[in-house]
């Protein structure tokens, strides 16, 4: 490369718009973000973890248990609405069956009384 195309180079670089240069300020930041929260992930699901230090990986620890008591939370709370319907529906049987029988004990108690 000869002295003339550098100098086309980097004048090229120096006379980009502010707004372009902005731009792409924005875009490194946006994937830097996006690759930040990609290796969390990874991080996450156990892979990628050989470069952490013990101050991360305990990070990471108390990420996941507070993500497992959540988790354990919402079942518990699912489970115990699961069993609060099946009983209701168990109660809405024996009270169907408690006036089917009441209904036919009034009608012998009546034939009796005839």
């Amino acid at each position: 490369m000869n002295l003339l195309e550098r100098y086309q180079i980097h004048h090229y670089m120096d006379a980009r718009p502010l707004h372009e240069l902005q731009l792409e300020s924005s875009n490194n930041i946006r994937l830097s973000k996006e690759l930040e929260t990609a290796r969390q992930l990874r991080q996450v699901k156990g892979e990628d973890l050989q470069d952490l230090k013990l101050e991360e990986l305990e990070r990471l620890q108390n990420r996941l248990e507070s993500v497992h008591a959540r988790v354990l939370q919402t079942k518990n709370f699912s489970f115990a609405s699961f069993i609060g319907d099946l009983q209701e529906a168990q109660l809405t049987e024996v009270n169907k069956g408690l006036k089917h029988q009441e209904n036919g004990a009034s009608y012998w108690n009546r034939i009796n009384q005839v």
